[in-house]
Formats: structure tokens, C-alpha cells, sequence
């Protein structure tokens, strides 16, 4: 939901990157990366600022930050629009998965604003997506066949998060650092430190990383992209 001041600047450098010339798709992208609303609108409006990030790439910057591996070096993800309402290269049409206009009820079309990805959003999706999310973190076997498992098993590497676990405070920050750009909130912050604080510290650390990875994955502040 970018201010007609945001736009309007945008348009001016599509009229005139500064040289006299009309179109210019670099500069028209540089000026839509480097404005001052794109910059520091998680600062100027920390409540509006932001989207929800699509599933697919929620998933694959999970995978990114902490370096999963698939077997036979293979990312095999079955059902994953069924998980999360929305499958890499699927979209059902041209016009993506989901509406550019769409209104959510509640707070947000109450207000006029658009929230597109929030219309893959329903009671299964979140249900579906939590429980996969879990077997992420907790690397449980997909699928009851043990074939079928090994193909589409993904694995975390925990190794670099191990040596914070016995300090939850550590193990949080370092988590917000490489999940949520150290964006995390003081509230959930504390209870993640909570969390962790009261986790055994069974198997070398992981169980503690991996219920602190977890309750990330699922809350609300990592879904929003700011």
C-alpha cells in the first residue's frame, strides 16, 4: 500500500530518470528500492509497513538461512498448495494465486488497505502449514512410506546454532538476526528466551534450537516482511 507520494516520485523518474530519458527501467527500480518510504517504512509507519510473505518464499528462506539440505541433493516438496494454498511455478492463472485488490475482513479492509497474500490465508492453510513447518523443525519423516520419505526428507543444519543453545538470550538474538533482520519485538523476544530457558538442552542443544525454530517459524512477526 505504497502513499501517492511514494508512486508519484516513482513516476517522475519513469517520465525523467535525470538525463532526459523516458522508461528507464533501471533507474525507475532504483528509485522504487532506494525511496525513503521503501527504506524506513518499518520506522515511519511500524504498524502499516510491511506484507505477509507469500508461503514459498517464507519456505525458502528458511532453507536459505540455515543451509537445508534435501536428499540426493533434491528439494522435493509434495502438496505443497495444499499446505499453503500456493506451489512454485503453479499458479492457477496469469494473475498469480491471488487477487491484487483483495480486501481481508477485519482491521485492513476496514481501513481501505489491500492485503493480496492474505487471500491464501483460511483454516486449512494455517493448520496444514503449521504442522509442516513443525516437521521442518523437528525433521519428522514425510509420508508414511519409507521411500517416500527419504525422496522428500529436507534437513536443517542446527550445527552453527548449537554452541548458543545453552544461552537462550544468545540463541534468540541470533535467530532474529538471521530469520527476521533483527526485527523481532521486545515481547516476543522475552517469551522466545522464556521458551528456550525451559527447554532441556537434550541432545547437544538441539531440542532447545529446534522449539525456539519452531514457535518462529509459526508467529506472526516472521510472516510479515517489513
Amino acid at each position: 500500500n505504497p502513499t501517492p507520494a511514494y508512486i508519484g516520485r516513482v513516476a517522475t523518474v519513469f517520465r525523467n530518470n535525470g538525463n532526459g530519458t523516458r522508461g528507464d527501467l533501471a533507474a525507475v527500480v532504483k528509485a522504487i528500492l532506494l525511496d525513503p518510504e521503501a527504506l524506513n517504512g518499518h520506522r515511519i509507519a511500524p504498524v502499516q509497513f510491511g506484507k505477509i510473505k507469500e508461503p514459498v518464499i517464507k519456505i525458502a528462506s528458511i532453507w536459505r538461512v540455515l543451509r537445508a539440505q534435501g536428499r540426493f541433493n533434491r528439494f522435493r516438496y509434495a502438496d505443497a498448495d495444499t499446505d499453503f494454498g500456493q506451489q512454485a511455478y503453479g499458479a492457477p492463472s496469469v494473475f498469480n494465486f491471488y487477487s491484487p485488490d483483495y480486501r481481508p475482513p477485519g482491521d485492513i479492509g476496514q481501513m481501505g488497505l489491500v492485503a493480496p497474500e492474505a487471500q491464501l490465508i483460511n483454516e486449512s492453510t494455517v493448520i496444514r502449514g503449521g504442522n509442516r513447518l513443525f516437521d521442518y523443525a523437528f525433521e519428522i519423516p514425510l509420508g508414511s512410506d519409507e521411500i517416500f520419505a527419504n525422496q522428500h526428507q529436507i534437513s536443517l543444519d542446527l550445527g552453527p546454532l548449537l554452541s548458543s543453545a545453552r544461552l537462550p538470550l544468545e540463541l534468540v538474538d541470533r535467530l532474529d538476526e538471521l530469520l527476521m533482520a533483527g526485527q523481532m519485538s521486545e515481547h516476543m523476544k522475552d517469551v522466545l528466551v522464556r521458551l528456550a530457558g525451559r527447554t532441556p538442552l537434550d541432545d547437544n542443544g538441539a531440542t532447545r534450537v529446534r522449539e525456539v525454530l519452531y514457535m518462529i517459524f509459526v508467529s506472526p512477526e516472521f510472516s510479515i516482511q517489513r
